[in-house]
């Protein structure tokens, strides 16, 4: 399934986190908000309709990923669901073993622009 750039970088934004030192030094940060104001401006259309937009790419690369498809984003990157192995781990209060169950975990591998803008 191949979707837009933009609902990619929506995602990512609303989900991962990087060091403001490293990531964004002048502390501004994208959110959905902005980047709905942004899609609106640029496509010449209502923050409403940018916003609806927006939420139905995001639900359907959900639905994607739940169903075990990997989704591509020409030229910004992919992802896919992976399992995760169960794992053996401590309780930090109490430094009592346990048993971290297997679970599914998203993960995301940067196109090769992706990649080259962040370089620059």
């Amino acid at each position: 399934m191949v979707i837009p750039a933009i609902v990619l970088a929506v995602w990512l934004c609303n989900n991962f986190r990087v060091s403001r030192e490293y990531y964004n030094p002048n502390g501004e940060d994208m959110n959905k908000a902005k980047l709905i104001a942004d899609i609106a401006t640029s496509a010449e259309m209502t923050k409403v309709a940018a916003g609806r937009a927006l939420d139905r790419v995001l639900a359907h690369m959900s639905q994607a990923m739940e169903r075990g498809e990997r989704v591509t984003l020409s030229g910004f990157g992919s992802f896919h669901v992976v399992e995760r192995a169960e794992q053996k781990g401590r309780n930090p209060q109490t430094g009592r073993a346990l048993t971290i169950p297997s679970h599914n975990v998203v993960k995301f591998r940067p196109g090769k622009k992706l990649c080259n803008k962040v370089k620059n």
